[in-house]
């Protein structure tokens, strides 16, 4: 993402939004909603072993994990200080994008207040 779309703090729900789509769009919204969990691993041989297309759901354990950790760098490098902010950076995808979601979905009682107030403080100028 562009230096400006990258989560500051002050831009959730335009950063989750560009994110997502982002995701989606390289087949990667699996990894971070975790609907796709990591495999088992399986013993393969050479000669069954064939690299499956960027959107596969039948992947190998490698495959997996390559996918996961560029969906994880999608959050942890598009997250200005991704430690300060909490994101979890020693597990998958999803937890990191869980990590997140956590802090930053949460609506309160005084935040909606805060909203309505905002809203009703808007007038229309001709």
């Amino acid at each position: 993402m562009a230096s400006k779309d990258q989560f500051t703090g002050n831009n959730w729900m335009k950063f989750k939004t560009k994110l997502i789509s982002a995701a989606r769009g390289r087949g990667l919204g699996g990894y971070l909603d975790g609907t796709l969990t990591k495999l088992s691993p399986s013993i393969t041989t050479m000669s069954t072993m064939v690299t499956t297309w960027w959107g596969s759901l039948t992947l190998t354990l490698e495959e997996w994990e390559q996918r996961d950790a560029f969906a994880m760098s999608m959050v942890a490098l598009n997250v200005e200080n991704p430690i300060g902010r909490g994101v979890k950076l020693n597990g998958s995808a999803a937890e990191a994008w869980k990590s997140l979601t956590d802090i930053h979905n949460i609506k309160s009682g005084l935040g909606l207040v805060n909203a309505e107030a905002a809203l009703a403080a808007i007038q229309y100028t001709a």
